[in-house]
C-alpha cells in the first residue's frame, strides 16, 4: 500500500521583483534561463533583456555552453550531471524566468520517456 501524500499548506502568492503593478515602475530588465533538453547534449543560455528610456528592448547573453554527456553514461548519471550543472547556473547568474524547449525529435521511444514529464499538459 502507497503511503498518502503529505500536504504541503499553500503559499501566498509572491509579487515579482521588479514587476509592474500599481505601485511600481516597469521592470528595466530580466534574466531568462533557456534550456534545450537532451541527455547527451543539453544546451543552456542565461539572456538579459533590458529596455532603455525610449522602451526599445535590447539583449546580452550572459552566459551560455552545453552540458556534454558521455554516450557511455547512464542515463540516471546524465540527468544527474544536467541537475548539478543547471543548479550551478542558477545559483550563480539568478534568473528570473525559465525557458524549456520541448522535445521535438527524439533516437527512442525509452528515451522520450525519460525526457518528458508524464501527466503534464502540453
Amino acid at each position: 500500500m502507497v503511503p498518502p501524500r503529505k500536504r504541503i499548506p499553500r503559499q501566498p502568492e509572491a509579487k515579482p521583483a521588479g514587476g509592474a503593478g500599481p505601485d511600481r515602475a516597469p521592470a528595466k530588465s530580466l534574466r531568462i534561463l533557456s534550456i534545450d533538453p537532451a541527455l547527451r547534449n543539453t544546451g543552456y543560455a542565461v539572456i538579459e533583456v533590458a529596455r532603455d528610456r525610449a522602451g526599445r528592448p535590447s539583449h546580452r547573453a550572459i552566459t551560455y555552453g552545453v552540458i556534454a554527456n558521455k554516450a557511455s553514461m547512464r542515463q540516471s548519471g546524465c540527468l544527474v550531471a544536467i541537475r548539478e550543472r543547471l543548479d550551478a547556473i542558477i545559483r550563480e547568474h539568478a534568473p528570473e524566468v525559465c525557458a524549456v524547449e520541448a522535445v521535438i525529435y527524439v533516437q527512442s521511444f525509452k528515451t522520450a520517456i525519460t525526457l518528458v514529464p508524464r501527466g503534464v499538459p502540453r
